[in-house]
């Protein structure tokens, strides 16, 4: 709306009854920051679907009408601070940067990949080399490959606490 009402409201946490926290052994919510609590990263759209990620480690997404296409916890913080880190699209991936650095489909929610990374609080952001896409992690500046999870380069330097910025 042209108001800034909101449209939709869902709630996504460990408690739901529709499948969100089956076969999670729950001991209890990650630690946040009362400050920005677990909402802190932004959604991430390609104009037909909405993507989140909550700083509890699910990642959804919904129509544009709220309906949820998928839901599934793909890994609880644990740091102390919190998670703030945003979800990125790469072509047909949704990339979230929890603990490790976790390529979704879009479609199912499935997990396509999976690379260790070090936690930041800053966003990887993507981009390419030559006719690579690519994705560049926040805090050591990792470069990995957007189609299959491989690790091109390690810690060519990064910002703990802000998304890299290309130029």
């Amino acid at each position: 709306m042209k108001d800034g009402s909101i449209l939709w409201e869902k709630s996504n946490d460990y408690s739901s009854d529709d499948g969100i926290n089956a076969g999670i052994n729950d001991d209890g919510m990650p630690l946040a920051h009362g400050t920005n609590g677990y909402s802190s990263p932004t959604p991430v759209t390609d104009g037909t679907f909405v993507y989140v990620l909550f700083a509890t480690g699910v990642a959804a997404c919904y129509d544009m009408d709220g309906a949820r296409q998928w839901a599934k916890l793909v890994e609880k913080p644990n740091h102390k601070w919190g998670h703030s880190a945003s979800p990125i699209l790469v072509n047909d991936t949704l990339i979230v940067h929890v603990l490790d650095v976790i390529g979704l489909d879009l479609v199912s929610g499935a997990e396509k990949w999976r690379t260790p990374a070090e936690h930041a609080w800053g966003s990887p952001v993507a981009t390419r080399i030559g006719a690579t896409d690519v994705i560049i992690t926040a805090r050591r500046g990792d470069i990995i490959r957007a189609s299959d999870g491989k690790k091109l380069l390690e810690n060519s330097g990064g910002l703990q606490y802000a998304t890299p910025v290309i130029v």
